[in-house]
């Protein structure tokens, strides 16, 4: 059993979503834009060629052109694909994770490891 297929939908536009009412502005010295679950075995789900699918990937090219022209680092996380019937954390069973992690000192940040396509 795989994922259920979604159902196409407009995406929200600039007018339709709220304004922000943050007083800060992003400081592209301090940022990073991460670029999460946009898998293909993730995407599927969404009727090919049409809406909301097309505008995603779009507004994720937009928004990773934006980054590389202000000197923001781009970050790709993934969910690696398993067995079409256990794909995605919505149908994974809650409990502990699988695999054994080590724990990092208090502090310490893990290292990057970006996949070989993520600078492309």
């Amino acid at each position: 059993m795989g994922l259920p297929m979604a159902e196409r939908y407009a995406m929200p536009d600039e007018d339709t979503l709220p304004r922000s009412l943050a007083p800060w502005k992003i400081d592209p010295g301090r940022a990073a834009l991460l670029i999460h679950d946009m898998q293909h075995h993730l995407l599927q789900v969404f009727p090919p060629g049409v809406s909301p699918l097309v505008d995603l990937v779009a507004n994720v090219a937009r928004l990773r052109a934006a980054a590389h022209r202000f000197g923001i680092p781009v970050v790709f996380s993934a969910e690696p694909p398993t067995s079409p019937d256990r794909r995605g954390p919505a149908l994974r069973p809650a409990g502990p994770p699988r695999t054994a992690s080590r724990r990092l000192p208090t502090g310490a940040s893990p290292p990057l490891r970006l996949p070989p396509w993520a600078n492309t």
